[in-house]
Parts: structure tokens; C-alpha cells; sequence
């Protein structure tokens, strides 16, 4: 009778028997190993019968064509390849050439070119394209003895089609007495178009569909044009009053410190929104919040004010805002078009006197 200690001694001491692998299963883990190495290719020559480690490999010491590197060959080189056309970064969208001649705005301006050509050129006037356009057909006929430069700007339609570009045509444009210098971009068809760059720079102006120059415009006027008014304007018969919640607490948020560099700046403001109109002084408000400032493109500040905490005090006008689909389809047929932005908009709204303290700065 065995105890229970000889009896696990003996199941402890049964020898191992190495299971034997069948040439079946050797044969398909062959096939299996086969087929991965195949899959794999070097990526140093690109074979499939060896890896980039083996000693063999034809392209262990050669130099790539492509980027100059030892190692690889030029065809499966992973660097970017050399460049040789310069790509603008800039793209300029233009718009499709209308048909009939119904249809075009023109417009008689004088080109005159550094050898002297003084040429009375048809430009159909485009808004829609940022530059200037000019055939290649007219450019033969009239400016062949002008080198031309290459472009800075790549020319796209709105189907983001491009647009072959043989060079630039510098000239000087002018138009009654205003006198500019212009960049014109020769394509090979197509009309001669005015793009914004030429319209800017020649101050024209649409007047019953023809294009004039300012001293043009107020011989028509009859009268001379006044400059353009620069004081803020104000809404008429209307008065904003938001609504505060009835369970609202004031807030007295702490001012921010102004940096030295903007404090003068802000002074100036300060007083000049005083001077309009805009805002006024007071002795105490329960509301106060923070300026804020931020720098603008030409370098001028703009004033600004944290109403985050008088917001959350306030019963939101909810007002459902049209689709586009809706403003499209009341734009249908219409013709002319025009746009307007306001000076200081957001100054323009007079603000209830009930409701002026949650305002405070």
C-alpha cells in the first residue's frame, strides 16, 4: 500500500515525452514562414527575397539619386523629392467669363509699358477676381517687346481647376487722370479683366453701369462729394432693455491691470467714447467688470469689456434665425447687390437707463 507521499514522488518522477511534430506540421509552418518573408520586401533595394539586415543586399552602400543619402536606392526612397517648379502659396479665386456682351461692365483704361507702348485697352471689370487678367492674344498684338516676370500667386477657379499662367505684365494704368502701376497675369484665353487689385488702386466707382474715376463721378453728381462722415451713428426708435432675472446678485468683479504699454491708449479711447456720446460717468454701480484689450491688425486697440458675469444674469431674447436655403430663394432674380458695414455697430444701440448699470467698468 502506498502512502500519500510516495504515491505524488511517483507522479513527480514519470518521465516527459516529447511529442513528435509530423512532417505535415512542419511542412505548413514552412509555408506559413514562406509566405510572410515574401509578403516582406526590403526596403532598402525593394527585393522580396531578402531583408534590409542581409549582407547581400545590393543597396547596402549605394547613394540614392533622389535625396543623396547612402543605403537605399532611388526608388523606394521615403524622403520627399527634390522640387524643381516653385509652387505659390497664395491662390487666388477667380470668376467664369460671362457670355454676351450684354452682360460685361466694361471699362477704357490706358496701358502704358516701361518701352513706352501707350495702348488703349477693353477690360471687363471682375470683382470676383482678386488680380488683373490679360490674353495672351493681346499680349502678342500689343506688348510682345515686354519681358515678362514670374508669377507670385497661383490662379485657381472656384472649381479649384488651375489656371496656366505664362508670366506677369507690369504697366502703368491709367484711368481719367488717376495714374497707377499694375500687375496684369497673361493666361492664354479668355478676356482682359479688371480684377480688385486695379479697381482699388484706381478708386473707381459703379455709377448706373459704367465705370468711372473720382473726378469723373462728381462731374455727374454735379455737386463735389463731401468726405465720408466718421462719427458713430445711433440707432432711431429703438431703445435696447435686456431683461434681468428677478433672483439676480451683483457682481463686483476685480479690475485687471492694465499694461503700461496700452494705458495711454486706452485713456485716449476712453475719452473719445466720452466725447461721443457712448458712455458716461457715474459714482457707483453694484455691476462692475473688467477691460479687456486686444491689439488689431493696424495696431490700434480695441476696447473691449468681460460681461461674462452680467450675461449669466440676464433672461436670453431667443429669436429663430433664418436658413440659408430661406434667404437664397428670397434672392432669386434679383440683380444688384450691395453690402454695408457699420462703423462701431455695437456702439450704435442705445441701452435702457434702467438696465445701464449692469454695464459698468
Amino acid at each position: 500500500m502506498l502512502t500519500a507521499q510516495s504515491a505524488v514522488q511517483a507522479v513527480a518522477s514519470r518521465p516527459f515525452h516529447r511529442k513528435k511534430r509530423d512532417a505535415h506540421s512542419n511542412g505548413a509552418k514552412s509555408v506559413a514562414d514562406t509566405t510572410r518573408r515574401a509578403s516582406r520586401a526590403c526596403y532598402r533595394c525593394g527585393a522580396t527575397n531578402h531583408l534590409a539586415n542581409a549582407a547581400n543586399c545590393p543597396a547596402a552602400r549605394a547613394k540614392c539619386r533622389t535625396c543623396g543619402k547612402t543605403g537605399h536606392f532611388s526608388k523606394v526612397c521615403r524622403s520627399s523629392k527634390d522640387v524643381r517648379e516653385v509652387v505659390p502659396d497664395v491662390v487666388v479665386l477667380l470668376t467664369d467669363t460671362v457670355n454676351t456682351s450684354a452682360d460685361k461692365l466694361l471699362c477704357n483704361v490706358h496701358v502704358t509699358t516701361a518701352n513706352g507702348a501707350s495702348i488703349e485697352t477693353e477690360l471687363v471689370v471682375d470683382t470676383g477676381s482678386s488680380v488683373s487678367i490679360l490674353p495672351v492674344a493681346v499680349y502678342k498684338r500689343h506688348f510682345s517687346d515686354c519681358s515678362l516676370t514670374a508669377p507670385k500667386v497661383k490662379l485657381v477657379t472656384y472649381m479649384k481647376e488651375d489656371i496656366p499662367v505664362l508670366g506677369c505684365l507690369h504697366a502703368d494704368v491709367s484711368l481719367n487722370e488717376k495714374v497707377t502701376t499694375a500687375c496684369f497675369y497673361v493666361v492664354k484665353g479668355g478676356s482682359a479683366l479688371m480684377g480688385m487689385d486695379l479697381i482699388r488702386a484706381l478708386n473707381c466707382s459703379f455709377h448706373f453701369g459704367t465705370v468711372t474715376a473720382p473726378n469723373e463721378l462728381h462731374a455727374l453728381v454735379g455737386e463735389t462729394i463731401s468726405a465720408p462722415d466718421t462719427s458713430v451713428g445711433c440707432v432711431k426708435g429703438f431703445v435696447h432693455k435686456p431683461t434681468v432675472k428677478p433672483d439676480a446678485t451683483p457682481v463686483r468683479q476685480k479690475l485687471r491691470r492694465l499694461p503700461f504699454s496700452v494705458r495711454q491708449a486706452v485713456s485716449a479711447e476712453l475719452d473719445s467714447l466720452l466725447q461721443n456720446g457712448i458712455i458716461e460717468k457715474i459714482d457707483s454701480s453694484p455691476w462692475i467688470s473688467p477691460i479687456v484689450v486686444t491689439t488689431k491688425k493696424g495696431g490700434k486697440i480695441r476696447l473691449c469689456v468681460d460681461l461674462r458675469e452680467p450675461n449669466k444674469a440676464l433672461i436670453v431674447d431667443s429669436h429663430p434665425l433664418p436658413h440659408m436655403d430661406e434667404l437664397l430663394s428670397e434672392l432669386r432674380g434679383t440683380s444688384v447687390f450691395t453690402t454695408i458695414d457699420l462703423a462701431a455697430a455695437y456702439h450704435q444701440l442705445t441701452l435702457h437707463e434702467e438696465c445701464r448699470d449692469i454695464t459698468a467698468l
